[in-house]
């Protein structure tokens, strides 16, 4: 009633952004409510699975550039193998386990909690630095481990 004219018409543009976004934010429960009702498996699987799994393989850049984006999405998908890797090589040689945890944790955390309202390239990548920590940590316990059994190796040849 505040919101509007005497001839009907708004009093406010902010107003009419303000309504907009109500009836917009009812829209989308609704079709929420319909989704989980009619296909509650999809939903959930769409929500848990599908969502997350794309913020994790896609690349985000500015402008359209083919060789770029194929080349970065390369690069995205190296470095997400890497990550499990290094994971993996954290947990098997039980060092920075910790770290890693905790690093891992906050980026999939991260990625869910984006993942159940935006399901963008562009919100996930800020999270990459994440996983490059993580690469990194890797890449230190592999040559920390290599360097061992180098020595291991070095000093069983001189006992000889």
């Amino acid at each position: 009633p505040e919101a509007f004219n005497a001839d009907g018409t708004l009093a406010d543009h902010a107003d009419g952004e303000k309504i907009t976004e109500k009836i917009e934010r009812l829209k989308t429960k609704y079709r929420l409510k319909v989704w989980i009702e009619r296909d509650p498996l999809g939903f959930i699987w769409d929500y848990f699975f599908s969502k997350p799994a794309c913020m994790l393989n896609w690349v985000w850049i500015w402008l359209p550039a083919p060789g770029l984006y194929l080349t970065l999405r390369f690069i995205s998908r190296l470095n997400l193998l890497l990550c499990v890797c290094s994971a993996a090589l954290s947990g098997f040689l039980r060092k920075k386990r910790d770290i890693m945890l905790w690093l891992g944790g906050t980026y999939v955390l991260n990625i869910y909690i984006l993942a159940m309202s935006f399901a963008s390239e562009r919100y996930a990548a800020m999270f990459v630095p994440l996983r490059y920590m993580i690469t990194g940590i890797g890449l230190y316990l592999a040559l920390e481990l290599i360097s061992e059994r180098r020595a291991t190796h070095a000093a069983a040849d001189s006992s000889r």
